[in-house]
């Protein structure tokens, strides 16, 4: 039996560092881009906007994937919806897309920007960097493999910077969340 490995694609290093803890993962390289790992898990840091899809492709060229191995996206998100509670996590394992907006069966849309958005844009979650990760990632997977998370940490009206102490209570939820998707629970 194959060995599964858990690819994780994540914006910011004080996005990750819940995953960096958790798992005890050591720093692998430090350029282009800041990889860390053990025998289960190669998280990259990707940065924002393309620069988020070319470290994917970077990754998974270098570390191809296993029809076996899980792709994740997760990070921080901002929600259009100020009745969706900061700390929510959205699944969008399954969303199709075009252009750089995923949407989910429901209707629900994450719209990828490249930078920073304060007004409503016609969708429920922003991001910058899901769609760049996804089409990076789909070249070197199946679908089925990729997972994406997004934890809402600010409305658009508000548009607050969360500090580290609450990126790190809402990577906490997230990598909760996407921990009991992962084991079925």
């Amino acid at each position: 039996m194959l060995h599964a490995i858990r690819y994780y694609f994540i914006a910011h290093k004080a996005e990750a560092q819940v995953y960096i803890n958790k798992y005890e993962l050591a720093r692998l390289q430090a350029s282009p881009y800041l990889l860390y790992g053990n025998k289960d898990i190669m998280l990259t840091i990707t940065g924002m906007g393309q620069k988020a899809g070319l470290a994917t492709a970077y990754t998974l060229k270098k570390h191809p994937p296993k029809k076996s191995d899980t792709i994740i996206n997760i990070g921080l998100a901002g929600c259009g919806d100020t009745s969706v509670a900061k700390g929510s996590v959205f699944s969008l394992a399954g969303a199709a897309y075009e252009e750089q907006t995923l949407r989910l069966g429901t209707g629900r849309l994450c719209h990828t920007f490249t930078k920073p958005v304060y007004e409503d844009f016609g969708g429920l979650i922003c991001d910058m960097e899901a769609f760049f990760v996804l089409q990076s990632a789909l070249r070197y997977a199946h679908a089925r493999q990729i997972n994406i998370y997004k934890v809402i940490s600010d409305h658009l009206e508000d548009a607050a910077i969360p500090s580290k102490e609450q990126i790190n209570q809402y990577m906490q939820k997230a990598a909760e969340y996407e921990n009991s998707a992962h084991h079925g629970c």
